[in-house]
C-alpha cells in the first residue's frame, strides 16, 4: 500500500534499483554511520566508522581498508570515526572527513581530498586540531559542506567522561588551497547559538549538490519539536565572513523520536531525532532542504521531509509513514537529471522497521509541497535478522550522480544481518529496468 500519511502525492515513476553490493563492514564499532558519494562515472566512495570501500559503476571492489589504513599518512593513534563523504561536482573532486580521537587531549579532524574525479587514485591528506579555544572539550559528529572556495565543519563540543554538548564550533577552511594540495588556512565559530540566544545543537552546513555556491553559506538544524535555526555566514573563507543566525517556529509541533519494535526480540532500537541531512537550493529564492525523524504521537516514528525559504521564511512540509511502522535515518539526494530539470524533488533512503519484520533499507521519491511518490516507497534491502543494539544507526548516506540523462543516485544504508549491522551500497536510477 501507498505509505504517505497525508492526501497529498504525486505522479512521479518509481525509481528502480539497479546495482547493489554488499559492503563491507565488520561491527567492532556500532553503529555503522556510513556515508558515500558518487562521481559521474559512477565511482563510489563508502565509509563508516570500521571500513572504507570503492566500488565502480559494476559494483566492483576498487580498493578495501580500514579508517586507519586509508589514513595512514596521518599516522593515526586512536580511534578514527564518524566519516562523511562529498563529492564536489564543480571540481570533480572527493572530500571525506573522519574525526581522530574522543577526549580533549586527541581531537582531531583528518580531512583527505582526492586529487582528482577518482577516488582511486591519489590523494591529499590533512589533519588540524578540533578544539581551538576549547583545551577542556572534544570534537564530535561532524557535519560537513562545500561552497564557494571553502569546505565548512561543525560539530558538537564535549566535555571528557560524555554528558551533554556544550557548545557547537564551525570550521571554515581554504578548499581551493586543498584541491591545490597547498596549506589551508582556517577560520572558526565558537559558542553557536540560534536567534533565541539558545545555544545550537547538531548544526548542518548546507552544499549545493549541483556545484559550488557563494560567497557565504547557509546552516540549519533542529532545535526543538517547535523550532528550527538557521545561520548565514555572509563570506567565503578569507573574506571576513560573519555569522548570523534566526529562528523559525514550525507550522506544528514535531515531537521527538522514540524508539521502534523489531521482531525476534525484546530490544527496542532508539530513533535518531536529530536532522539527518540537508541542502541549498539557489534558485534566486534560497531554499535548505532537510529531513528528520519524529514521533506521530500515536507509537509510530514517521519522516519529515521540509524546505524552509530564507528570503519569507515560508516551511513547506510533507511527512511519511504507515501506520504501525516505525521510520528512521531519511538521507535526501536531488530527484532531477541536472540543476535546470531539478523542481525541488528528493531521493529520501530510509531505515525502517516493525514488531514483526527485521530492519530494512529503502528509499522513495518525496517533494516538500507535492507530498510523496503515488507508489509509496522502493525496498532496497531487506532484513535479515533483528539488531542487538538499542542504537538504530546514527545516519545512512548517499549521493546524486551527474551527467546522467535521468535521474541518478546510489545510497548506502543498513539493515539487520547476523544479529548485528549490515551495509549496502545500491544505484537507484529511472534508467534501468526493474
Amino acid at each position: 500500500a501507498p505509505e504517505p500519511d497525508s492526501p497529498s502525492s504525486f505522479a512521479v515513476d518509481n525509481p528502480n534499483v539497479g546495482v547493489e553490493v554488499q559492503v563491507t563492514y565488520t561491527n567492532s564499532l556500532s553503529p555503522p554511520d556510513g556515508g558515500s558519494a558518487t562521481n559521474g562515472a559512477g565511482q563510489t566512495f563508502t565509509a563508516s566508522n570500521t571500513w572504507v570501500e570503492i566500488f565502480n559503476a559494476s559494483g566492483a571492489v576498487l580498493y578495501s581498508e580500514s579508517p586507519e589504513t586509508f589514513f595512514s599518512d596521518l599516522s593515526p593513534t586512536a580511534m578514527v570515526y564518524d566519516p562523511r563523504v562529498l563529492y564536489d561536482p564543480s571540481a570533480n573532486r572527493f572530500i571525506v572527513v573522519y574525526l581522530h580521537g574522543t577526549t580533549s587531549n586527541l581531537t582531531e579532524l583528518y580531512i583527505a581530498v582526492s586529487q582528482t574525479s577518482n577516488p582511486a587514485g591519489s590523494w591529499w591528506f590533512y589533519k588540524r586540531p578540533a578544539n581551538d579555544g576549547d583545551a577542556n572539550l572534544w570534537f564530535d559528529y561532524p557535519q560537513v559542506a562545500y561552497s564557494d572556495g571553502t569546505l565548512t565543519i561543525s560539530g558538537n563540543m564535549f566535555l571528557n567522561g560524555g554528558g551533554s554538548s556544550q557548545e557547537v564550533k564551525v570550521y571554515m577552511m581554504d578548499l581551493d588551497a586543498m584541491y591545490a594540495g597547498a596549506d589551508a588556512g582556517t577560520v572558526y565559530f565558537d559558542d553557536v547559538e540560534i536567534d533565541e540566544g539558545v545555544d545550537a545543537f547538531s548544526v548542518h552546513p548546507c552544499s549545493y549538490p549541483f556545484g559550488q555556491y557563494g560567497p557565504g553559506l547557509y546552516m540549519v538544524s533542529r532545535q526543538n519539536s517547535n523550532y528550527i535555526g538557521y545561520w548565514y555566514i555572509t563570506a567565503n573563507f578569507g573574506d571576513g565572513p560573519t555569522l548570523n543566525s534566526y529562528a523559525v517556529e514550525t507550522p506544528v509541533t514535531f515531537t521527538a523520536a522514540t524508539t521502534a519494535d523489531q521482531a525476534g526480540t525484546a530490544t527496542n532500537l532508539g530513533v535518531p531525532s536529530r536532522m539527518m541531512n540537508t541542502y541549498v537550493n539557489v534558485d534566486g529564492q534560497d531554499k535548505i532542504h532537510f529531513t528528520y525523524g519524529y514521533s506521530d504521537g500515536n507509537g509510530d516514528n514517521r519522516l519529515l521531509l521540509a524546505r524552509l525559504n530564507v528570503t519569507n521564511e515560508n516551511f513547506d512540509y510533507e511527512t511519511f509513514g504507515l501506520e504501525n511502522w516505525d521510520y528512521a535515518t531519511p538521507w535526501i539526494m536531488p530527484w532531477a537529471a541536472n540543476a535546470a530539470s531539478w523542481d525541488g524533488s528528493s531521493l529520501v533512503a530510509f531505515s525502517r522497521v516493525s514488531s514483526t519484520t527485521f530492519p530494512e533499507f529503502r528509499c522513495v521519491i518525496g517533494h516538500p509541497e507535492d507530498g510523496y511518490s503515488s507508489g509509496g516507497s522502493v525496498g532496497i534491502k531487506s532484513g535479515e535478522t533483528q539488531i542487538q543494539n538499542t542504537r538504530w544507526g546514527d545516519y545512512i548516506g548517499g549521493g546524486w550522480r551527474e551527467g546522467q540523462s535521468d535521474p541518478e543516485c546510489w545510497v548506502y544504508g543498513q539493515y539487520g544481518l547476523g544479529n548485528a549491522y549490515g551495509t549496502w551500497l545500491a544505484q537507484i536510477s529511472l534508467n534501468i529496468e526493474g
